[in-house]
C-alpha cells in the first residue's frame, strides 16, 4: 500500500519514462508553489501591519508614560502649594524643586511633541496645555492648576 505522500507524487516518477505525465506534473507544482506564495505572501501582509501598529503603540506608549509623569508632578505640586499657602513656609524649597521637575517634564515632553506631534496630531493641543500651566505656575491659582490637569487628561 502506497503512503500518501507517495500517492501525490507518484504522477512525477513516471516523468523519465513517458512525456504524457510531464505536463501534469508541472502543472501540479505550479499550482503546489502558487498557493504556497499566496499563502506567504498573506502572512508576510499581515506581519507587516501588526508590526506597524506595534510600533506606533510604543510612540503612544513612549508619550504616555511622559504625560502621566507630568501630571503626576503637577497633582504634587498642587498639594505642595496648598500646603504653602496654608502657612507652612517651609513647604517653599519643595514646591521650588517639584516646579524645577515639571519644567523637566515639559522639556521632555516637548521632545517628544517635536518628534511625533505632527503624527499623532497633539501640537495644538500641548501649547495650550503648556501656556495653561505657565499662566498658573505665575498666578499661583489653584483653580488654573485644577483646569491644566483636566485639560491634560483629555
Amino acid at each position: 500500500m502506497l503512503k500518501d505522500s507517495e500517492k501525490i507524487f507518484q504522477p512525477c516518477k513516471g516523468v523519465d519514462e513517458s512525456l504524457e505525465f510531464q505536463t501534469p506534473c508541472l502543472c501540479y507544482w505550479q499550482f503546489f508553489l502558487a498557493t504556497n506564495f499566496l499563502t506567504v505572501y498573506q502572512l508576510d501582509t499581515s506581519l507587516r501591519s501588526e508590526i506597524a501598529l506595534t510600533r506606533q503603540e510604543l510612540k503612544g506608549s513612549e508619550c504616555l508614560k511622559s504625560l502621566l509623569t507630568l501630571i503626576q508632578h503637577i497633582q504634587q505640586h498642587r498639594n505642595i502649594s496648598s500646603n504653602f499657602l496654608s502657612g507652612n513656609a517651609s513647604a517653599r524649597t519643595e514646591m521650588q524643586q517639584k516646579q524645577a521637575e515639571i519644567d523637566d517634564d515639559i522639556k521632555v515632553f516637548d521632545t517628544l511633541v517635536t518628534k511625533y506631534g505632527s503624527e499623532f496630531k497633539v501640537q495644538g493641543e500641548w501649547d495650550v496645555i503648556k501656556q495653561g500651566w505657565q499662566r498658573s505656575s505665575r498666578k499661583c491659582c489653584s483653580c488654573l492648576r485644577k483646569k491644566v490637569i483636566n485639560d491634560t487628561k483629555k
